[in-house]
């Protein structure tokens, strides 16, 4: 979730919510184009070997000149992609132990600690309609196995060009847990809501 607000805003576009996808990337190329310089290749940053940048411009759709969003795919890790409406969460290799679902509001006095975390069985693939099932309660996978393949195809294929850099952290947890170190920060540090978890002070 974002906003947008300010003079330069037109008047068509203020007061408006939008509801189309974008990606945090996408903000690089808006803001670069709108101060009149060009998001093209950067000659320092191939050099270095990085790849070149995934960002759109979204002014577009910002400004109210189009109600579509040039993003409608939005890679989210090597086990997760959004496409449209639907969000694919795959991991052939193991359970997903960080998924949760919590209310509209959280945590709240019907909360107990550490009551939002389940582990979801999606090594064959879930499939989630998002812009309806916000909370990706239902899965759809097995009514849409057509959709599931592709959209695991080309996750495979844009792990081809996701960049990771090798930077060692340390987790600042407690040692052999039996969870992953962003849920016991959560529960024990951040009173329910995830935070930083890796070169911090611990509770």
């Amino acid at each position: 979730m974002a906003f947008a607000s300010g003079g330069f805003l037109p008047e068509v576009a203020r007061r408006r919510l939008l509801e189309e996808p974008i990606h945090i990337a996408d903000w690089y190329a808006t803001l670069v184009r709108l101060a009149g310089f060009d998001d093209g290749p950067d000659d320092d940053a191939q050099g270095g070997l990085f790849p070149p940048i995934d960002s759109l411009d979204i002014w577009p759709l910002i400004s109210g000149s189009e109600k579509i969003s040039p993003r409608q795919e939005i890679p989210l890790s090597k086990h997760a992609l959004i496409q449209g409406p639907f969000k694919l969460i795959w991991d052939p290799d193991k359970d997903i132990a960080q998924a949760g679902w919590t209310g509209p509001v959280y945590p709240n006095a019907s909360s107990s600690s550490g009551d939002i975390f389940v582990t979801v069985n999606c090594r064959m693939g879930c499939l989630f309609e998002v812009t309806e099932d916000r909370g990706e309660h239902r899965d759809l996978a097995p009514e849409m196995p057509v959709r599931v393949q592709s959209m695991k195809h080309r996750l495979l294929e844009l792990q081809k060009g996701f960049f990771e850099n090798d930077d060692k952290t340390n987790d600042a947890c407690p040692q052999d847990l039996d969870m992953p170190c962003a849920c016991w920060m959560a529960i024990n540090k951040y009173g329910g809501f995830l935070g930083p978890y890796q070169e911090v002070e611990v509770p």
